[in-house]
């Protein structure tokens, strides 16, 4: 029942987060690309741990004005370091709630020198194809 409470919470604060942000994506200007319809921003690592369920998979939480979760299976994620962090749709990956994702490419993670939280205005194309697909696959309803 926690679960599906927190899931719910986690849902509304992403269309919230998506309606609040829409004025600063806009004014990237004229953009077709389906990864832009969602928050690109910059995230600190605060901590990064095994998965409990899936040891292929890693649990960080990080902080970007406020702290979420998101799990991955890149290896390597740096405790401190700040990457590109897209926020999704929340799901459950695991059992655990997954807020976003890493941004990253064949040369490994995007590591941004922004402030945590800032919002990325222009990404290079290679770092965008995971986000491309998630963005395309909720706005279908798969």
């Amino acid at each position: 029942e926690r679960g599906r409470v927190e899931e719910h919470i986690s849902r509304i604060r992403f269309s919230l987060n998506i309606l609040y942000n829409l004025p600063a994506r806009l004014a990237l200007g004229e953009v077709s690309e389906p990864a832009y319809a969602v928050d690109i921003r910059a995230g600190r690592i605060l901590s990064a741990s095994a998965h409990p369920g899936r040891k292929e998979l890693t649990l960080c939480k990080v902080s970007m004005g406020r702290a979420l979760t998101v799990i991955t299976n890149v290896k390597g994620v740096e405790e401190g370091a700040t990457y590109a962090i897209s926020l999704l749709p929340p799901r459950r990956i695991g059992g655990v709630l997954s807020e976003g994702m890493f941004l990253g490419s064949e040369d490994g993670l995007l590591k941004v020198e922004k402030g945590e939280g800032e919002l990325l205005r222009r990404v290079e194309d290679k770092y965008l194809k995971e986000v491309r697909r998630e963005v395309l696959t909720f706005i279908r309803g798969d």
